[in-house]
C-alpha cells in the first residue's frame, strides 16, 4: 500500500514539473501544438522587426509629392494652398520647371504678373539649359555610334523645344497685360518658332503679324 502510495505521489511531482517547464503563458499550448501566450510572441516580432525597411525619400521624389498635391489644390481653385504646395516643390528640386510653370499660371490668374514673369523666365531657363545638355550628349553618343542613346537624347530635346514654345507664349501673354507689346510680340513670335501655333491669332491681332 505505502509503495503505490509513493508511486503516486511520484508521479504526479513529475507531471506538475513538466507542465511547469513548458514554454509561453501558464505553460498552455494552442489546438495545432503551437505555444500560445508570450512565449509565441517573440518570433512574430521578429519576423516584424525583420521587415524590409523604407529608405528615406529623395528631395526630387519629396518635390514631385508636393507637386501633385498643388496640382489637386489647384484643380479645387484653392490657389493659397496650391501656390504654397508649389512653393515647396521648387524649394525642393530649384529645377522643377513645371512647377515654375504652373505656379506661374496662378500668379497670372491673380493679377501678380510681376513674380509670373519672374517664374516663366525661371522655367525658360531651365529647359533652356536641359534642351542644350540633351543635344550635346546626343551629339557625343552619335560620335561613339550610340544611335540609339543619340535617337533618345534628340527626341528629349525636340519635346523640351515644344515645351519652351508653350511657356514662351504664356510669358509673351504676361508682357502683353503688362505693356510690354514688343516683349510680348517678340515671345510670341519665339513661340510660333518652337511650334507653338496657337500664339497666331495674339501675332496677327497683337502683334500685327
Amino acid at each position: 500500500m505505502r509503495i503505490k502510495i509513493f508511486v503516486f505521489i511520484s508521479l504526479t511531482f513529475l507531471s506538475s514539473l513538466a507542465w511547469a517547464q513548458t514554454p509561453g503563458t501558464n505553460g498552455a499550448t494552442g489546438p495545432t501544438g503551437e505555444v500560445s501566450g508570450t512565449g509565441a510572441a517573440t518570433p512574430v516580432k521578429q519576423v516584424e522587426n525583420s521587415g524590409a525597411v523604407e529608405l528615406p525619400k529623395t528631395e526630387s521624389e519629396q518635390a514631385l509629392e508636393y507637386f501633385n498635391k498643388a496640382q489637386v489644390f489647384q484643380s479645387q481653385k484653392e490657389y493659397k494652398s496650391a501656390l504654397e504646395s508649389y512653393d515647396k516643390a521648387v524649394e525642393m528640386d530649384s529645377v522643377f520647371y513645371e512647377a515654375f510653370v504652373a505656379r506661374a499660371g496662378i500668379r497670372f490668374l491673380l493679377l501678380d504678373f510681376e513674380t509670373a514673369l519672374a517664374d516663366y523666365n525661371r522655367a525658360i531657363e531651365i529647359t533652356e539649359k536641359k534642351s542644350k545638355q540633351f543635344q550635346k550628349t546626343g551629339d557625343i553618343k552619335k560620335v561613339l555610334d550610340d544611335l540609339k542613346g543619340a535617337r533618345q537624347d534628340y527626341t528629349k530635346v525636340e519635346a523640351l523645344k515644344v515645351r519652351m514654345g508653350d511657356i514662351y507664349y504664356k510669358r509673351g501673354s504676361v508682357k502683353r497685360f503688362m505693356d510690354d507689346k514688343a516683349g510680348g510680340c517678340e515671345d510670341l513670335k519665339k513661340a510660333k518658332e518652337l511650334g507653338a501655333f496657337k500664339a497666331n491669332p495674339e501675332l496677327k491681332d497683337f502683334c500685327d503679324q
